[in-house]
């Protein structure tokens, strides 16, 4: 049995009005064997990046100088108590009024704070053993799980031996593979990825060996290859060894070619599975998504010279892209991992870089639903969604519920109409009734 690894509780920053916070944490004590108390404040409790830096408190107005109060609690929980603070505190989407206990396994999967609609921070354990710090290696992020990639690319990039990388749909086994070939002394050389789906379409296995001429071969969905085309690839390879121009295998299958190094499924996938990476997904880095956000909002935004909107926008104006949002993304699952968030990042961008803001609102659950079901570009299912929105009747919603729609979509009716349900006919005439209604039990002039 492998010993627990010792945690401490820390807060790391998802959203600020300056971005280039995103990412700064603190830990709220740093004994894992004794029972703490942190203060969280406008001038209270230091954030900064892991890499070397100043730490800086929030120091953002709408932070009330009354502080937030965490303790530890059993087996792991922390209580955060908000009733000495002015500071609005929702945490999962839930306002805490005074206080609240979270559980540890709520820690461990990470706890999304919204403050003042302002700020968003993660609640969450952190690996308590001092690490080497390690280049980056081209890897966005700094949750343990990456490092502990960053790691292995560091041990694979001195070696020449073949190695699988595991890990699910989408969660960056392409640029774990990059990042080996990188570091090591093979950079210079040739670096080919095959798609190993559609064997048949796939080059002999000698000119695939020749192409590389030395570099990296990287094998893509690799417990897909048939056996009779395992064992030629490893010929070849052996051959372009014994010639002096050996070549690096790297392979890579998805969380469901697991089944494939249990039984005999090749040549080739026998030697690779020697030496297994396993690339987690991006659930279990929870602590890591909105560096991954903010760094694709950037490279999207550089593209069309919009970089200035993620710039601060003061005390007095929103930033440009939401609190809210930053917390939703965060809190969702990512079926498709990485390259989901990198679609959900680039969509947002190229729609909304021309706004003052990233208005999405409640669109955001099918914008997340699309981009799951497709791994291409996605765009809006504008047919499907005037259709599917036509599902109750008028009779089913309550005045409270028209005006609150109303003043969320600023009383233009289209939209208005797709929240409730209903048509934009169906829209007027409740309108014209709410009228009639509130004319009719208006008190008289005096």
């Amino acid at each position: 049995m492998q010993p627990v690894e010792p945690k401490v509780p820390c807060l790391t920053i998802l959203s600020h009005p300056d971005s280039q916070r995103v990412g700064e944490r603190a830990v709220l004590w740093s004994d894992p064997e004794r029972e703490g108390e942190a203060l969280l404040a406008r001038q209270v409790l230091a954030f900064a990046h892991p890499t070397p830096g100043p730490a800086k408190t929030l120091d953002d107005p709408y932070v009330s100088r009354r502080p937030i109060r965490f303790t530890a609690a059993r087996f792991g929980g922390i209580r955060v108590d908000c009733s000495e603070s002015g500071t609005r505190v929702v945490a999962n989407g839930d306002w805490i009024p005074e206080d609240r206990v979270f559980l540890g396994v709520e820690v461990e999967r990470g706890v999304v704070l919204v403050l003042a609609e302002r700020l968003a921070l993660l609640l969450h354990n952190l690996d308590s053993r001092h690490q080497e710090r390690l280049p980056g290696f081209g890897l966005v992020g700094e949750s343990p799980r990456i490092e502990a990639v960053r790691r292995e690319v560091q041990r694979l990039a001195s070696t020449s031996e073949p190695a699988l990388l595991r890990g699910a749909t989408g969660s960056g086994k392409k640029a774990v593979a990059r990042a080996i070939h990188a570091a090591g002394d093979r950079q210079d050389l040739p670096y080919l990825t095959v798609k190993m789906i559609e064997p048949a379409s796939i080059a002999p296995a000698r000119d695939l060996v020749a192409q590389v001429s030395g570099g990296t071969l990287v094998l893509d969905a690799a417990d897909k290859t048939p056996p009779d085309l395992q064992q030629e690839l490893l010929t070849a390879i052996e051959d372009a060894g014994a010639q002096g121009n050996g070549v690096r295998l790297l392979a890579s299958t998805s969380d469901s070619g697991r089944r494939s190094l249990d039984t005999s499924a090749g040549p080739l996938m026998d030697r690779l599975s020697r030496d297994v990476v396993d690339v987690p997904s991006l659930e279990k880095m929870r602590d890591d998504v909105a560096r991954l956000t903010f760094h694709f909002l950037r490279q999207e935004l550089a593209k069309v010279d919009a970089l200035h909107r993620l710039k601060n926008p003061g005390v007095y104006a929103p930033p440009w892209f939401p609190v809210r949002l930053v917390a939703r993304l965060v809190a969702y699952e990512w079926p498709r991992n990485v390259s989901q968030l990198q679609r959900v990042t680039r969509f947002l961008a190229k729609e909304h870089y021309e706004k003052d803001h990233v208005g999405i609102g409640s669109d955001v659950d099918l914008l997340l639903e699309g981009t799951a079901e497709s791994s291409g570009p996605w765009e809006w299912p504008e047919e499907a969604t005037k259709d599917s929105a036509v599902h109750r009747e008028p009779e089913e919603i309550s005045e409270i519920e028209l005006l609150t729609a109303l003043r969320n979509h600023r009383w233009q009716a289209e939209p208005t109409a797709v929240e409730l349900g209903i048509t934009p006919e169906a829209l007027f005439s409740m309108i014209e009734q709410f009228s009639e209604r509130t004319r009719r039990h208006k008190p008289g002039r005096r």
